[in-house]
């Protein structure tokens, strides 16, 4: 499950390789990984975070831009992985129960350690 492509404009090229149940896109400027890998399986995901900080020579940021299960934020937090940021995937992902509970939901979108959309600044303004 591997393949490449080529975004428009100069400097958008990335790859994405496969790793077990994760794709990732590397740009010039950070590390994207697809997870779906295990229904409710809340964990800060650390071997998949240090896999793809190897992905480059340099330093990345790296984020989660697909995920089925959410992370635990409390565990998270007590862990040394730092994603740069995480969404959960729609559909059955977001409505469905045995891959993030409402609690679980409720718990990263309370978290003091989550910064959601509506914390941001307006940087349009």
């Amino acid at each position: 499950m591997a393949g490449s492509g080529s975004g428009s404009g100069s400097g958008s090229g990335f790859v994405t390789a496969a790793v077990t149940a994760v794709n990732a896109v590397v740009t010039l400027q950070s590390i994207g990984l697809r997870l779906y890998d295990t229904e409710g399986d809340h964990r800060p995901q650390e071997q998949t975070f240090e896999r793809a900080s190897s992905y480059a020579d340099a330093s990345k940021l790296v984020a989660l831009s697909e995920t089925g299960a959410l992370l635990d934020p409390a565990r998270l937090e007590e862990s040394t992985v730092r994603w740069s940021w995480f969404m959960l995937w729609s559909g059955h992902f977001a409505q469905k129960q045995d891959w993030n509970s409402d609690a679980v939901k409720r718990a990263v979108y309370e978290s003091d350690f989550v910064i959601t959309l509506d914390e941001l600044p307006d940087l349009r303004n």
